[in-house]
Parts: structure tokens; sequence; C-alpha cells
């Protein structure tokens, strides 16, 4: 399962194995609704800083753009084509504008929300585990399954700096509200198997 908080901290959207994910009202505990569209197990989802945008990515390669404000309910705005394997992750930009998703290939992709329009930006080999944008949306952080992590240049479409140490996958990284430290989660230095350690790294561009 994924559960993944929106920015303002009013929604959870949770992704399961079986082609449906729900969106929950955090202040009153209540499930708002819950959705299906895609025809395979859901392995990442983001919401908008605003709350009114979900984005959902699945085994079956498929993204889709949900509207989750109407009050009858969500549906879909659009499908974002380009994908030829399974979506890992998928992040907004702070200010909802951008979304980029990953997949299992290594293939990363930039997304503008109001036209749809996308492009690719690299590969990175082994396939992405999950992205993050920094607090001003020029950098982006993408956590690989081959032990890297990708910082890129999103304004120039550019490879900004590798960062390598880890034996295996990358499971998640994240920047500080301040955007001064990046933090990552690996198995690098596990006192024991299944053990994941966090790390904190300054960050300055």
């Amino acid at each position: 399962m994924q559960l993944v908080l929106s920015p303002n901290g009013q929604l959870v959207a949770a992704s399961d194995l079986n082609e449906t994910i729900s969106v929950w009202d955090v202040p009153s505990g209540q499930r708002l609704d819950s959705y299906r569209m895609h025809r395979s197990a859901i392995l990442a989802a983001a919401l908008s800083p605003d709350g009114q945008r979900m984005v959902s990515g699945g085994a079956d390669w498929a993204v889709y753009v949900w509207d989750v404000s109407a009050p009858a309910g969500a549906h879909v705005i659009a499908r974002l084509p380009g994908h030829r394997h399974r979506i890992k992750a998928i992040a907004f930009s702070a200010d909802g504008s951008t979304v980029a998703s990953g997949d299992y290939s290594g293939e990363l992709r930039l997304w503008d929300i109001r036209s749809c329009a996308g492009r690719t930006i690299h590969r990175q080999q082994g396939g992405i585990n999950k992205l993050a944008f920094s607090p001003d949306g020029r950098t982006l952080a993408s956590a690989g399954i081959d032990g890297t992590i990708c910082i890129w240049d999103v304004q120039h479409d550019r490879l900004h700096q590798v960062l390598r140490g880890h034996t295996n996958g990358v499971d998640a990284c994240a920047f500080s509200p301040d955007g001064r430290r990046l933090v990552f989660a690996s198995n690098r230095n596990a006192a024991q198997p299944g053990e994941t350690n966090i790390f904190i790294a300054d960050w300055a561009e």
C-alpha cells in the first residue's frame, strides 16, 4: 500500500494492489471516495499542494490526472502517455505546476499539469524508486534501484550530480522545507538484513 499526504495536510491518498485508490479527509477521518481506473496495481500517487489534483501511476504503465475537488466525486481529466514500464514514483512541484514520474526502466518524465505536455529528461540505470522536488522547484532528486541518487536541474533538463555509495536500492528521498537538507533511506550500513537507515545530507546548489 502507498500512503500520500497532501502538502496542506488536509487529504491522504491510499493506493493498493487491487487497482483502487481512496482519498481521506484528515481532520474528520472520513473517506471521501474510492476510485478505480488502472487495470493493474497502483504503485505511486501524489496530491497537488492545493489538494485539487491527484496523479496516479500503475503497473499498467499508465499515469492518470484526477480532479478530486468536485463535490460529485473525483474523475479522470487526462492520461499522460509515454511510459513503457511500471510507474514507481510520482511527485508534484511545490507550486503544483509540474509533475515528475519515474518507472522501473529508469525513464524520468516531466509534465506540465495544465497542458499535460510531457518530456523525458533522462534514464536512470536500474529504475527509479522515489522522486522529490526541492521547495523552489528547480531541482529534482530521484532515488534509484541501482543505489544512486540523481540530482537533476529541472530548468535545463540536466543531470547535476550523482550520489553513490549504496550497495542496494535507495528506497526514499525528500528535501527539507527550507531546501538545505536532502534526506534519503536505504539499507546502507545495515546491522542486520532488512534494516533501513535514514541519512541526512547538506544540500547546496
